[in-house]
């Protein structure tokens, strides 16, 4: 005995087998609940049997013949024991010769008259050679009490249970179908898929035989679980009780929130009826404790419901969970599934449960309860509330999808249908797809209202004023007139306060430079924001004023959490948006490898032609990264890829024309360069977002006409640059002292280069660093000072290997710095630098950077004579000839202040 495909056939099989071919008899037969009606079924299935000799077996036949055709043509014991003896005395005569095995498969499903007949046997054959085995699997309702009662429990009848396989029974089955030993995780995670049951077992062994002949011979990752599975469980419940399979379907349509009760309501049976229905799934290893064992058991069993039928379950398990008061996700799911909106309580719940979806990343999920949700109404503002939350849905996971509802928005929003606040929503997703004359429309409606905002709704104009100035500054100056002074809000509900708090910081940052209170403010906002999909927008921006604040390696720590997080929320927009953002702080810091590698995550997940009016951002990145690594083909495509205007009238176009202009320069196109440096300028100044934290365009509009052999207007912009009323980033006053000395005599360059030098270290932008090292080098080769060009030249190749930039390798080479000279001193005395003192570390490193003793002692404050004892001693620790052998060591990362 058993639960079903617990290897009980099996078990009669190998037995029978066995005993025959140690001469015993063997007759067998197998029952079926389709044959159940037919008398004596199971007796001519065994007296057919080819083992049983001509004569006996014609005159079984015979007796059977006989019965079948007996005139009372009922089931009473009486009317078929008359003709026992004469079966009897076959199998005496039999076993008399030879040991008689009679074996019965699925007896429970035996026909009444064979049962009568075989209880006669068993009672006859205590001190005969005959054997009697009987396979019965467990039922929650016995379907015959001579089964139960007399047969199974006579005396000389033995039970025999079957129990699952255990986690080493399992191994060992794993082991045998796979042809390699299971170790024990794998025998563990086929143990809980299967619960033992040795079907199971088998058809996930199956399953993994056919991942890896999918997969080319590669081992799959875990315990696939297929098709072979599905069928299975599929015959497990179908071999079972018809109530087990109906309790089986209602367990699959409530998933985990299938209790016996609500089980029970669902299906119209009994409590008793369900509990033994429950125990018998779990006993043939389908269900765990509450829920099944996998879910590809739960989904096999859904789709094995008549669609019809399925449907209405799930219309029925919606109004049985909620009345239970179930979760209205949960809720959601039956409606969606049944396409069932009649209910009153339907529309309100459906877009409870969209907003908890997205809050859980579920954003399919979602998108089928808002678009249910529009079924379900004919009013006008609730259609377009529901309109609104459904264009953020999709937007969330496909802008390409989104975009349709554009036109809808506006509208609603134009006529006054949808609320304020899902206006504000409209005008950011109206904004996203470049549709700025629709989104400067609803704005000066708004404004036109300002008198009439609570606090709420003023303090989201504000936000909204203030990151279109900083985002959208084409938009903002056709709408400025019609909309309040900023810092007009009055108390801030504190729910907008991390809004306001956010864009506030990054228009501080844009406008004034890097500033300390605004980057701790933004710094803040990060730190203690929960990732909500509402509070995603506000962390962008703070994102943003840490990115122009020079706070590359808090930015890029936040950037990288927010995407992970995101990421693990489902949102695909928001996680290609900050691994472009990502990339951009990649390149900000020289790592152009790394950006690229970001970059191109981004696109995998959104491709360009999906990043609407934020195109500028990934190809900004793609232009710089892909000229600075020297693939300008590459750049080339990203150069000529299509952007409308008004994409790049935003905060990310900026950088994007700054990029184009700095392929130009790279591959010595200056007069293009020139055009973007001073187009990027002109719209910057029009917009009134001059800020060179976003694309210092002066700085490089002075470099392309160097470049072109016109010093006096480079001088001219270089002076306006340094003039600015702005306190600028250190990245851009490094940048700023390299074009100097370019348009500089030659004597003054190393002055000013080295200062260019000090400064990027603290800007932490590699890239910019690399230009002004190779620049340094080349100004000393220039003036002969070959030993400092050497030095510097062994800093510069340190700089530009952790770059990636190429070109600027091949142009250190041709200054007739970065050879390898030195390079084994430095590679052996790099152990002795932990035996130096600070101050010798101090001197060390300002010596390896080319300057002289006298500059030495002005920048730590010291005599020359303190220098040159430093270096006596530093030479003898290093066990270098002089500072031209100097490790490279000393030039990496390491910014030298005086004491």
């Amino acid at each position: 005995m058993g639960p079903i495909s617990y290897g009980k056939t099996e078990l009669l099989r190998v037995f029978g087998e066995q005993a025959a071919e140690s001469g015993v008899t063997w007759l067998s037969s197998s029952c079926s609940p389709l044959e159940r009606d037919l008398p004596l079924g199971v007796m001519n299935q065994l007296f057919h049997t080819a083992a049983l000799p001509a004569d006996h077996r014609a005159r079984a036949a015979q007796t059977l013949r006989e019965a079948v055709h007996h005139p009372t043509g009922t089931e009473d014991a009486g009317d078929w024991l008359s003709l026992a003896p004469r079966l009897w005395t076959v199998l005496l005569e039999l076993s008399e010769s030879r040991p008689l095995l009679i074996t019965v498969d699925d007896v429970e499903y035996a026909d009444l008259p064979s049962l009568h007949l075989l209880l006669y046997l068993v009672r006859r054959i205590t001190s005969a050679r005959i054997f009697v085995l009987l396979a019965a699997a467990d039922r929650p309702q016995r379907v015959c009490p001579i089964l139960d009662v007399d047969l199974l429990h006579h005396p000389a009848c033995e039970r025999i249970r079957l129990n699952p396989l255990s986690i080493k029974g399992v191994a060992d089955v794993v082991t045998h179908e796979l042809a390699g030993a299971a170790d024990e995780a794998t025998a563990a995670a086929v143990y809980r898929i299967s619960g033992g049951n040795p079907l199971l077992v088998t058809a996930i062994t199956e399953d993994y035989r056919n991942a890896v002949k999918a997969a080319n011979g590669a081992e799959p990752a875990g315990i696939p679980v297929g098709e072979t599975y599905a069928r299975s469980v599929l015959t497990l419940l179908h071999r079972g009780d018809p109530d087990t399979l109906l309790v089986a379907r209602a367990l699959a349509v409530l998933g985990e929130h299938g209790s016996p009760r609500l089980v029970a309501d669902l299906v119209d049976r009994t409590a008793d009826t369900v509990g033994q229905a429950l125990r018998s799934l779990r006993a043939i290893g389908l269900f765990g404790v509450s829920d099944y064992r996998h879910p590809s058991a739960r989904s096999a069993v859904l789709n094995d419901i008549d669609p019809h039928d399925r449907v209405e379950a799930h219309r029925r398990a919606a109004h049985l969970v909620h009345a239970e008061g179930a979760a209205a996700t949960t809720i959601a799911d039956h409606l969606v599934r049944a396409a069932h909106h009649e209910p009153p309580w339907a529309l309100e719940l459906l877009r409870d449960a969209a907003t908890q979806a997205v809050a859980a990343g579920r954003h399919d999920a979602a998108i089928r309860y808002l678009r249910l949700a529009s079924r379900a109404t004919t009013d006008e503002g609730e259609r377009a509330l529901v309109t609104s939350l459904l264009a953020r849905a999709e937007w969330l996971l496909n802008p390409a999808i989104a975009e349709r509802h554009a036109a809808p928005l506006h509208a609603a929003a134009g006529n006054g249908v949808l609320g304020r606040s899902d206006t504000f929503s409209s005008i950011r997703f109206l904004l996203w797809y470049g549709y700025l004359d629709e989104a400067t429309d609803l704005l000066r409606k708004l404004g036109s209202s300002a008198d009439e905002l609570d606090l709420e709704d003023a303090a989201s104009l504000e936000i909204t004023g203030r990151w279109l100035s900083l985002t959208f500054p084409g938009v903002f100056q056709e709408v400025s007139r019609d909309l309040p002074p900023f810092d007009q809000t009055g108390v801030v509900p504190s729910s907008f306060s991390v809004y306001l708090q956010a864009v506030r910081a990054l228009d501080t940052v844009l406008r004034r430079g890097p500033d300390i209170e605004a980057a701790r403010t933004a710094d803040q906002v990060l730190r203690h924001s929960a990732v909500d999909e509402p509070f995603v927008e506000a962390m962008d921006s703070a994102l943003s004023a840490l990115i122009h604040a020079d706070q590359l390696d808090k930015a890029r720590h936040y950037c990288s959490s927010l995407h992970d997080e995101l990421s693990n929320r489902g949102s695909p927009t928001w996680q290609a948006y900050f691994s472009s953002v990502r990339a951009y702080i990649e390149l900000r810091q020289g790592r152009l490898s790394a950006a690229l590698e970001h970059i191109t995550a981004a696109l995998r997940i959104m491709p360009l032609r999906n990043w609407g009016t934020a195109v500028c951002l990934p190809l900004a990145v793609l232009i710089r990264a892909h000229t600075e690594t020297g693939d300008y083909e590459s750049a080339l495509a990203s150069v000529r890829h299509p952007i409308p205007e008004s994409h790049v009238k935003t905060r990310w176009g900026f950088p994007y024309l700054y990029s184009r202009a700095q392929y130009y320069l790279r591959i010595h196109n200056f007069r293009a360069a020139l055009s973007d440096f001073l187009a990027c300028g002109r719209l910057m100044r029009e917009l009134d977002l001059d800020s060179p934290a976003l694309a210092p365009w002066r700085t490089g509009a002075a470099e392309a006409y160097l470049g072109l052999g016109e010093s006096e207007p480079a001088r001219k912009l270089l002076n306006e640059q340094q003039a600015l009323q702005y306190r600028q980033p250190a990245r851009v006053r490094g940048n700023l002292l390299r074009v100097q000395a370019a348009a500089g005599e030659p004597r003054q360059r190393p002055a000013l280069l080295r200062q260019a030098v000090d400064v990027l270290q603290e800007s932490g932008d590699g890239l910019e660093l690399a230009y002004s090292l190779v620049a340094l080098t080349r100004a000393l080769d220039a003036l002969g000072d070959s030993n400092k060009a050497r030095m510097i030249g062994h800093r510069a190749e340190t700089v530009i290997t952790d770059c990636g930039a190429e070109p600027l390798r091949r142009a250190l080479s041709y200054s007739g710095g970065g050879d390898s000279g030195g390079s084994g001193e430095s590679s052996g005395a790099a152990e002795g630098i932990g035996a130096l003192s600070d101050a010798e570390q101090r001197v060390a490193s300002l010596a390896a950077s080319g300057y002289t003793n006298r500059e030495i002692a002005g920048k730590l404050y010291i005599t020359v004579s303190t220098v040159e004892q430093h270096l006596t001693r530093i030479y003898r620790k290093l066990a270098v000839n002089g500072r031209s052998n100097l490790p490279v060591l000393f030039h990496q990362n390491q910014k030298v202040s005086a004491e």
